[in-house]
């Protein structure tokens, strides 16, 4: 009897010790798991999905990206839907910092906005790289052309409001009367994919980042094309922020993950694997952390664990300087 009690006793002493050993393991799993609150521009250009990879094999970092407009990201991480955020707004991320939702955002990587449009051009922009010239010939042309904004107050349409401003147009597109009057305006309320798709389809014009045309453009049957670019307005510029766990209530964030994630991207092995990123033969980003590394105080140095000389830098953490060519790793 008392050799039965004993086995039944060691019986359950395995299975207690067993759930609590693949409890820990569940806790380790989700503790390398981040939710990373991102554009769909970033997503549609096939980064992530090039270098998310790469970074999971380095630092055991499991990445659940949610893609929507920066506005959308931002407000996902406003209510603890995000560890971290990658977009491309600045005023808004700016907002995000102040209202004590983010912390130590790092200047990542940056592309460039262009104008796509019919390859009849009927405003006669091709060529063009000066942004009000640009955006007034579009509205000279509005009686012979449709123009399809994002309208979903991510950083493209953002960014686009920002020069139907500067060039001294008014767009009024959630006035129902100025909407009724400027047909030529349309709004789709959705990604940078769709409204191309949706520009393909109307043979129309759109304001667009490069990563994700290249991305693509081989699948509009060159219906549309590249028509201006080169404006320096049109620099796209992306950051990360961490989001700030004191913040957030509905949820942990995990902050040590989420800061190791940005900083193997901002580290050298990250930003050489960013600007080595390629569509079509076309770089489709460029690494900026560098760029800005005056820019930043002793204290947020010290944070990322980086000291700075005069032309260079080493990352003081794990990871290690290693120089990358031209056609990967």
């Amino acid at each position: 009897m008392n050799q039965r009690l004993l086995q039944i006793s060691i019986g359950i002493t395995i299975v207690v010790l067993g759930g609590s050993t693949l409890f820990l393991m569940a806790q380790n799993n989700i503790a390398e798991t981040i939710i990373l609150a991102t554009t769909t521009s970033t997503e549609n250009s096939g980064i992530l999905d090039y270098i998310h990879p790469i970074m999971t094999e380095d630092t055991g970092i499991t990445v659940n990206v949610v893609a929507v407009g920066t506005g959308a990201a931002l407000e996902n991480a406003r209510g603890g839907l995000a560890d971290v955020v990658i977009v491309h707004a600045r005023s808004l991320e700016d907002e995000f910092i102040q209202e004590g939702y983010g912390l130590h955002r790092v200047d990542l990587m940056f592309n460039d906005f262009i104008i796509i449009g019919p390859s009849s051009d009927p405003a006669n922009i091709r060529g063009k790289s000066n942004a009000s010239e640009v955006f007034s010939l579009l509205y000279l042309a509005r009686d012979n052309i449709t123009f399809f904004s994002r309208g979903d107050n991510s950083g493209t349409h953002v960014k686009e409001l920002i020069h139907w401003e500067l060039a001294n147009i008014e767009i009024k597109q959630d006035n129902i009367t100025w909407a009724h009057l400027n047909p030529w305006y349309l709004e789709t309320g959705s990604g940078m994919g769709q409204t191309l798709t949706v520009a393909w389809i109307a043979n129309g014009y759109t304001f667009s980042d490069r990563g994700t045309w290249l991305f693509i453009k081989d699948n509009l049957d060159n219906k549309l094309e590249m028509l201006a670019e080169g404006a320096p307005e049109w620099m796209n510029s992306y950051g990360a922020i961490l989001v700030n766990p004191e913040s957030i209530t509905s949820r942990n964030i995990n902050f040590d993950a989420a800061k190791r994630y940005v900083q193997w991207l901002i580290s050298d092995k990250g930003q050489n694997l960013i600007g080595n990123y390629t569509m079509n033969d076309f770089q489709a980003f460029f690494p900026d952390f560098r760029n800005h590394l005056h820019e930043m105080s002793a204290e947020e140095l010290g944070f990322w664990g980086i000291t700075q000389s005069v032309s260079m830098y080493t990352m003081t953490s794990a990871f290690k300087r290693r120089k990358i060519s031209k056609n990967g790793i």
